[in-house]
């Protein structure tokens, strides 16, 4: 008998983007907790991989301790490699945005029967973003998640082509989020450029506040909006 699979706050958002119906891989799936989730809120099967062959084996062990090998195929690839053709629906969290891109666009015949693509890049946003558009998909939804003091978006997008194209700072925030005002990438944004703004006025910050100004400015990927973005009023709340 297997045991209840509780998740963190993060994974659990982004399960509830999962609907009864679809046929889940989880790329990278780590200890393979979502995968388990999943597998007994629905009771039908999904897939979970690994590339790393300790990974996988450390993976395989979690399912087989809460007996959930029947509904939880686990096996080893590398991305989208080996793919099984009734997947409707992809997870890839918790990697950077780079190599997302790299997992989308690598194969892109990968994605013919894939209808919904759920994603939490780490970095880089905007290249997935780019990357989801490119191969067709439009993001229906996005926001931003806490974890350990940092801002990271979910993305959720399903297949169809977006009617505009995104801006600079679109690809960079996410456009649902600006629009939404997203309080988490808000507050961060704001507190990055109050940090910034700390640079310009005294040359300098003490230890803790640089520390935590380089932890920011990783999430902000693209040089240009980089550097336009903090000068202007756009990102304060009321």
């Amino acid at each position: 008998m297997s045991n209840r699979i509780s998740l963190s706050n993060r994974l659990s958002k982004i399960a509830s983007f999962v609907e009864e119906g679809d046929i889940v891989a989880d790329i990278g799936a780590d200890h393979g907790y979502l995968s388990m989730y999943l597998a007994q809120k629905y009771n039908h099967k999904g897939y979970a991989t690994e590339y790393g062959k300790g990974p996988f084996y450390k993976l395989i062990d979690n399912v087989e301790e809460n007996n959930l090998q029947n509904l939880v195929e686990c096996y080893q690839a590398d991305g989208l490699e080996g793919l099984r053709e009734d997947v409707n629906t992809l997870i890839i969290a918790g990697m950077g945005g780079r190599t997302i891109k790299d997992i989308l666009c690598r194969k892109p015949k990968d994605l013919v029967n894939v209808n919904k693509i759920i994603v939490e890049p780490q970095s880089e946003a905007f290249l997935v973003r780019d990357s989801l558009m490119e191969r067709g998909f439009k993001i229906v939804h996005e926001e931003y998640l806490l974890e350990r003091g940092k801002a990271y978006p979910l993305i959720v997008a399903i297949k169809g082509a977006e009617e505009n194209s995104y801006e600079d700072f679109e690809l960079e925030f996410g456009r649902i989020s600006l629009k939404n005002k997203d309080k988490i990438l808000f507050d961060y944004l704001n507190r990055t450029k109050n940090l910034l703004s700390k640079v310009e006025e005294n040359g300098q910050l003490n230890p803790k506040s640089k520390v935590e100004l380089e932890l920011c400015l990783r999430h902000l990927s693209n040089i240009d909006v980089r550097k336009s973005w903090w000068k202007s009023g756009f990102f304060s709340i009321s």
